[in-house]
């Protein structure tokens, strides 16, 4: 019975992340800073589509709120276009290559 042998090959990319002990700064007082900010965005953001759904049932069919006389708010009619970006690359994968548009960025994730 003969016998085979398979080899097989592993690459193993490794990320150097730098990193800096912070505890002597200011770090964690403007990290604290920036959580409560975007819990604050959070909530604000509820509070609008809360306000939103209410004036829009206000509206009903209308498309002008009027409040004492005086014209307040009114529905603005827009529209959004967009690609099918898995479409495209199932389609036409030449179109999608030569459009294809990639830009790095970084943000700040909190732990």
């Amino acid at each position: 019975m003969a016998t085979s042998t398979v080899k097989t090959t592993t690459v193993v990319t490794a990320t150097k992340v730098e990193t800096i002990d912070l505890t002597a700064t200011n770090a964690e007082k403007a990290l604290n800073k920036f959580i409560a900010a975007k819990e604050a965005i959070k909530a604000l953001e509820a509070q609008k589509e809360e306000a939103e759904a209410a004036l829009r049932e206000f509206l009903g069919d209308a498309e002008v709120g009027v409040i004492r006389g005086v014209e307040r708010f009114r529905l603005a009619n827009s529209s959004n276009s967009k690609i099918d970006r898995k479409a495209l690359e199932a389609g036409w994968p030449e179109a999608y290559e030569a459009t294809l548009v990639k830009t790095p960025y970084n943000f700040i994730k909190t732990l």
